[in-house]
């Protein structure tokens, strides 16, 4: 009969016991807290934001705070992963919609404000607003989202994910 060896005991038990298993990254589910670094790309390839070597991006995979097309790319995936995602306009901030070009008297407009791609504040809208033209008498402003129209592309990197439960 083989004398019994504790050496292979030790290594039954390291196999077979989950405490001594090595841990599987979580992967991105719905309530998962997922942090990651991304650049955003518009379609002709210029960089438009990226927070590369700054503070993390940290969003709950689920509750809407992305567009609905990145948080089905990031579905599955597990911290350390990279992906680029496109999006057509649709998908991101959608089509330039032309019932939000306005034309506003030109005397009505701060002066530093009458130039095309000047930015204006208004009390009670959330976003820019754009000067998109200058006529004789009135200023054509943008209220559509500066990057509405336009396709984009993500690079994304997932640098952690926690899970978690969306109630």
């Amino acid at each position: 009969m083989t004398a019994f060896k504790p050496f292979a005991l030790l290594i039954f038990a390291a196999l077979a016991c989950p405490a001594f298993a090595e841990e599987e990254s979580p992967m991105i589910a719905a309530g998962s807290t997922v942090e990651l670094e991304y650049t955003l790309f518009l379609d002709g390839g210029s960089i438009v934001y990226s927070n590369v070597d700054k503070e993390p991006m940290r969003y709950v995979h689920g509750n809407g705070s992305l567009f609905a097309a990145l948080e089905a790319a990031f579905a599955g995936l597990a911290a350390n992963n990279e992906i680029e995602v496109e999006l057509p306009s649709v998908e991101a901030y959608g089509a330039v919609n032309p019932a939000l070009l306005q034309s506003v008297p030109l005397n009505d407009i701060p002066e530093e404000a009458r130039k095309e791609g000047a930015e204006l504040r208004a009390e009670g809208f959330y976003g820019p607003i754009r000067t998109s033209e200058e006529r004789e008498d009135t200023v054509i402003l943008d209220f559509n989202h500066p990057l509405a129209g336009a396709d984009l592309s993500f690079y994304v990197r997932i640098l952690a994910v926690e899970s978690g439960d969306l109630e």
